[in-house]
């Protein structure tokens, strides 16, 4: 296909791209080709399966490595011995499938994750060359893998509330632990403990332990019970385990802080 059919047919589906032609050093055109069922199959094959990678990159909200992915694409499209008006076509509009595909399966839509209404496939999408087009569908990638991120970071965050919550109203049953709250909220009891610190800063058994000592300060202020009844009160009934926990959390013991407080 020459230039000018090339050119034409960019301008014709609303696409404009331009291509360097490939030289000897004589100046000559070079056209090497493999046979065509084998090319088409080791080219579709390997395509395939980097566009996938891409999906999961969004699914994952992993920016720099989908974005690189692209790159290697359309390197793979500059140097392939083939390289026409159809080829660019298709891998476009199966990187945009695929990046709308991802985001649907969140429940967001492509205007979601756009800074433009114009759907990627509309005629007034137009690129003069296969770097524009690389550049488009990179940002356009970026965008959905930060917004996946983010809705991610978001519902994370949400669900630590709730767990925090559930903690402060049940932190003096001593039956609680990672694994019973992870059962109660649907999670993965290591994922939770992961995502429990990052959030809070605490380790879930931290928490739950100094929530425990403050609702004992609490107690030290307002009774006359002894410190064992307050570990019992507040969840702990081993009298050497709730002194220790206590001194850890406040700095001093249980003797010393209920004189300070006579």
């Amino acid at each position: 296909m020459s230039d000018h059919l090339i050119g034409t047919s960019y301008s014709n589906s609303g696409i404009n791209l331009n291509y360097p032609n490939k030289t000897s050093a004589n100046g000559h055109v070079v056209e090497i080709k493999l046979p065509e069922s084998l090319a088409s199959k080791l080219n579709n094959h390997n395509t395939n399966d980097k566009i996938k990678e891409i999906g999961l990159c969004i699914k994952n909200g992993v920016e720099k490595n989908s974005t690189e992915i692209i790159d290697n694409l359309f390197d793979d499209l500059y140097t392939c011995n083939n390289l026409n008006f159809e080829k660019a076509k298709v891998l476009y509009i199966n990187i945009t499938t695929t990046i709308i595909d991802t985001v649907t399966e969140f429940g967001f839509s492509f205007i979601d994750i756009s800074d433009t209404k114009i759907l990627p496939y509309n005629n007034s999408v137009k690129f003069n060359n296969l770097i524009e087009m690389k550049e488009f569908l990179k940002k356009l990638t970026l965008c959905a893998a930060k917004f996946i991120k983010d809705s991610h970071s978001k519902k994370r965050n949400k669900t630590i509330c709730d767990i925090v919550q559930y903690i402060n109203l049940n932190a003096t049953d001593p039956s609680i632990s990672l694994t019973k709250v992870a059962g109660k909220f649907y999670m993965n009891p290591s994922y939770l403990s992961r995502i429990f610190r990052q959030v809070t800063g605490y380790t879930f058994v931290e928490y739950i332990t100094r929530t425990r000592i403050n609702i004992a300060l609490k107690l030290f202020k307002e009774t006359d019970l002894k410190g064992y009844e307050i570990g019992e009160k507040v969840g702990i009934h081993d009298p050497n385990y709730f002194g220790k926990c206590f001194k850890k959390c406040t700095g001093m013991s249980l003797n010393s802080y209920r004189k300070l407080n006579q």
